[in-house]
């Protein structure tokens, strides 16, 4: 589709409600690399962190549990 329509595709980690919103593949920074079907960058407004089972915040590149820190942007009502 890229090589042919000369726009990104973009194949997202995804929710309705809190997929793109909160975790979105922003294409507008070239040293920004999409990885697909892949969770983003934290969208401007929303304070996300990766924990472990045991509670402890995990570095990056580490699955685990999402956490939304309160308070959320006005956009989230």
């Amino acid at each position: 589709f890229e090589q042919h329509i000369g726009v990104p595709a973009i194949d997202h980690w995804w929710q309705t409600e809190s997929g793109w919103p909160m975790l979105g593949l922003m294409t507008i920074d070239d040293q920004y690399k999409i990885k697909r079907a892949s969770a983003g960058k934290p969208i401007p407004g929303y304070d996300i962190k990766i924990f472990d089972e045991n509670g402890l915040e995990l570095n990056p590149h580490h699955e685990g549990y999402l956490v939304i820190k309160l308070p959320l942007p006005p956009g989230a009502l």
